[in-house]
């Protein structure tokens, strides 16, 4: 009997070691809402290491759209937006310098993405 309690508090504790499966954190790849603008951002369906076509849209009605991958964990790694192109057509926008990489961090249920191009971070909630 004094081995079974020993299994179970050992199971107790590897089962407690899950830092990025903590159910009360936000999964990354949910949807968004960014703090400053309040503009989506929904990463949903998309899972480590799968590139997703991702669009961005302009207040011109302009889009271009772009292959998206996140490579690291729930928690922090690093993202590439790569081979951007102009999806609307008679409209003008340099697609092709929306190409960036970057970092995020995502503790708890607050996402932080940096541009390694603009040096600029949002946050998303």
């Amino acid at each position: 009997m004094k081995y079974l309690l020993y299994i179970c508090l050992a199971l107790s504790l590897v089962a407690c070691d899950k830092d990025d499966d903590n159910p009360a954190d936000k999964n990354l790849f949910s949807l968004w809402t960014n703090d400053a603008t309040g503009s989506y951002l929904d990463l949903s369906g998309m899972s480590i290491g799968d590139t997703k076509l991702f669009t961005l849209f302009y207040v011109d009605n302009s889009a271009c759209t772009c292959e998206l991958t996140f490579i690291g964990r729930q928690t922090d790694g690093v993202y590439a937006l790569a081979a951007c192109k102009l999806d609307t057509p008679n409209y003008y926008h340099d697609c092709a310098a929306e190409n960036e990489t970057g970092t995020y961090s995502k503790p708890a249920s607050q996402l932080t993405i940096c541009s390694n191009v603009s040096l600029d971070c949002g946050t998303f909630h």
